[in-house]
């Protein structure tokens, strides 16, 4: 092995060993940046420091010949600058004369010392930039887009379970409150006329088993008897209290439901029909009577115009 390649080793050795020192620090940010920066600034530095050492014995020795990486970079430049070979076919002569005068004679297959000191600085100056790109990248903030590619994409998380659907009762008994056996009878209340709707017996069947006198007395009327015999469907659902005399109070067994049937006659000559729960005390007919209930339609008795209502007799023990 000549002298001009071990001094070209060993000058190769070192300088990609400085260039590894220097990147090293920089490398944890750098790594986390996309392929293509990263061979770029290792590519640049590793070059710089071959045509480094190929170009340094050519200071010492001028007649050595011309390196393969010089010619490569030769082959680039002349590559990108061919759109211009026309306008630089003028100082050809020139440029002749300029290698001529670098070089140590005609033949051009010697680099000469004048080449080998400009390619020299040349390749350290590719040197120098690729330790500034990497410090570039390594404090550049990662590109998310770029990171992804690197990266296994995250676990999406799982979708949450759905909310239970509440639950509709099917059984009027299964709802707790007055609001609620309302809103379940109401589809079934009828302007049947003739007879009590299914809607009615719903709600009185509720009101035996769980109806309280404080829960069916509203703060005000939510309707009147003038209206409810004007638009029941209107007043279905609503609670008001009326006061007068029992024109007929009698216990009856509706679908299973023990409860009291009764007419109730205001001062005015309006009448209620009323399926009634709870306790009814002493209450007799032509007794004064104060009700309190939910409107579930009308029941025509005799031609004669009544309200009809599930509710429950005020009884001063209550």
């Amino acid at each position: 092995m000549s002298r001009a390649w071990v001094t070209t080793l060993a000058v190769g050795i070192l300088l990609l060993a400085a260039f590894g020192v220097v990147v090293e620090p920089y490398w944890p940010g750098l790594s986390a940046h996309a392929w293509w920066e990263i061979a770029l600034v290792i590519t640049l530095g590793a070059y710089g420091a071959c045509f480094a050492a190929v170009s340094i014995p050519r200071i010492v020795d001028p007649r050595l010949s011309i390196p393969l990486l010089a010619w490569i970079l030769i082959a680039v430049g002349y590559t990108a600058g061919a759109f211009r070979r026309a306008e630089r076919r003028r100082e050809m002569h020139d440029h002749e004369l300029e290698v001529r005068a670098f070089g140590p004679g005609d033949d051009r297959k010697h680099m000469g010392r004048g080449w080998a000191i400009f390619a020299t600085l040349f390749a350290f100056g590719m040197i120098a930039s690729s330790v500034a790109l990497v410090r570039y990248f390594a404090s550049r903030p990662v590109d998310p887009t770029a990171a992804t590619t690197r990266q296994a994409p995250p676990r999406s998380a799982a979708a949450p379970a759905p909310a239970a659907a509440p639950r509709v009762p099917t059984n009027i008994l299964d709802v707790g409150d007055l609001p609620g056996a309302i809103a379940f009878a109401l589809p079934s209340m009828t302007d049947d006329r003739r007879a009590p709707n299914v809607g009615a017996k719903l709600l009185a069947r509720w009101g035996t088993a769980k109806l309280t006198w404080t829960e069916v007395v509203p703060p005000t009327n939510e309707t009147s008897l003038e209206l409810a015999e004007k638009d029941p469907s209107q007043a279905w659902g609503k609670r008001l209290c009326a006061s007068g005399t029992l024109a007929r109070i009698e216990k009856l067994t509706i679908d299973g439901t023990e409860l009291h049937s009764a007419r109730l006659v205001t001062k005015t000559g309006d009448a209620l029909e009323l399926y009634v729960v709870g306790n009814t005390g002493t209450l007799v007919k032509r007794k004064p009577a104060r009700f309190c209930g939910v409107v579930t339609g009308r029941l025509d008795v005799a031609g004669k115009p009544a309200t009809f209502a599930v509710g429950m007799f005020e009884i001063r023990a209550r």
